[in-house]
């Protein structure tokens, strides 16, 4: 697992948020609670990624 870094540029162009215990292979998983599933620890209020540097955001079952 890789913890957040300062304004990195994810390796994918599609970020699946909050993703908990699964992980969408090929893709950087994003969550705040560290898991063998998550890429990048992080609060989604609060990205380390740049401006426009992603095309899409996927979210499943995040705001329960």
């Amino acid at each position: 697992m890789k913890e957040n870094s300062p304004k990195a540029n994810p390796p994918t162009p599609f970020l699946p948020l909050g993703c908990g215990n699964k992980s969408l292979k090929g893709y950087t998983n994003i969550d705040i609670l560290p898991s063998s599933a998550c890429d990048v620890v992080a609060d989604i209020s609060n990205l380390p990624f740049t401006n426009n540097s992603c095309e899409r955001i996927y979210t499943s079952l995040l705001f329960n």
